[in-house]
C-alpha cells in the first residue's frame, strides 16, 4: 500500500509542477523567497509528532511511509512550489484521515519539514496557503 501511495504522490507532485511550468511560471526570476518562522517550525514539530510520525517515523526518517528529509525530500520537493506540497499534504495526509488537520497545522508541519531539511527560518511566517510563486529552494 505504501508503495502505491508513494507512486500516486509522486505523480501528483509531478503533475502540479508540469501544470505550473506549462502556465508559464513561476521562473527563478519571479519566484518568491520561501519563508517560515521558528515558531511555525516548533508548532509543526508538535503537529508532526501527533499526526505524522506514526507512519513517517519520529524524526521523519521513514517507517511505513517514506522519509521526509534528506535525499527523499530533495528528490520530491526541492525546486517545487511550496503550494504543491501544501496541496498534497492538506488533501492526502494523514493517510488514514486525509484533510483532517487545520490549515495552520499543515503549514506548521511544512515549516518543521523545511527546518529538518536545512532550509533556514526567517522573520516572516509561511503564508496559509503558500502562494504559487513561493518555491522550495533547490
Amino acid at each position: 500500500m505504501a508503495t502505491n501511495l508513494m507512486m500516486d504522490l509522486r505523480l501528483m507532485a509531478a503533475g502540479a509542477v508540469l501544470a505550473i511550468v506549462a502556465a508559464g511560471g513561476p521562473t527563478s526570476a519571479s519566484a518568491q523567497a520561501l519563508t517560515y518562522t521558528e515558531a511555525q517550525a516548533a508548532a509543526g514539530a508538535n503537529a508532526f509528532r501527533s499526526g505524522c510520525s506514526g507512519c513517517h517515523g519520529a524524526q521523519a526518517q521513514g517507517a511505513e511511509a517514506p522519509a521526509l528529509f534528506g535525499a527523499q525530500f530533495d528528490g520530491n520537493w526541492r525546486g517545487v512550489p511550496a503550494a504543491s506540497l501544501y496541496d498534497f499534504i492538506s488533501q492526502l495526509m494523514p493517510a488514514d484521515k486525509p484533510g483532517s488537520l487545520t490549515k495552520d497545522a499543515y503549514v506548521s508541519i511544512m515549516a518543521h519539514l523545511f527546518k529538518l531539511n536545512g532550509i533556514p527560518a526567517g522573520t516572516a511566517p509561511l503564508p496559509i496557503p503558500p502562494p504559487p510563486d513561493m518555491m522550495i529552494p533547490k
